[in-house]
C-alpha cells in the first residue's frame, strides 16, 4: 500500500469513527430530549389536574359564600323588621303611658274638685 492509499484508509477510518460518534451523540440527544419531553408532559398533566381540583374547590367556596350571603341578607331583613316592630311597640307603649297618665291626672283633678 502506498502512502496516499494508507492515508486515505486512515482518513476513512477516522471519518467512520467520527460518523459513529455523531450517531451516538444524536441518539443520546434524542433520548435526553424524549425524557425531558415526557417529564414535561407528566408535569403538565399534574398541573392541569391541580388546576381542575382548585377550580372545583373555588366553585364550592363560591357556592358556600353565596349561601352565607343569602343567609346574611335574610338575617338583615329580619333584624330590620324586628327593629321596626320594636319601635312600634315602644311607640304604642308610650301612647298607652300618655293615656294612662292623662287619665290619672284627670281623676286626681276630679277628686280634688269634689
Amino acid at each position: 500500500m502506498s502512502g496516499s492509499c494508507r492515508r486515505s484508509v486512515q482518513l476513512g477510518m477516522k471519518a467512520s469513527k467520527l460518523q459513529a460518534f455523531n450517531n451516538e451523540i444524536v441518539k443520546a440527544l434524542e433520548v435526553a430530549l424524549q425524557q425531558e419531553s415526557d417529564e414535561l408532559d407528566a408535569k403538565s398533566q399534574e398541573l392541569t389536574a391541580l388546576i381542575n381540583q382548585l377550580q372545583d374547590e373555588l366553585h364550592q367556596v363560591r357556592l358556600s359564600q353565596s349561601a352565607v350571603n343569602d343567609k346574611k341578607q335574610r338575617y338583615d331583613k329580619l333584624i330590620k323588621e324586628t327593629e321596626h316592630a320594636y319601635a312600634k311597640i315602644l311607640e304604642s307603649s308610650q301612647t298607652l303611658l300618655d293615656v294612662l297618665h292623662q287619665g290619672t291626672q284627670g281623676d286626681a283633678w276630679k277628686d280634688g274638685g269634689q
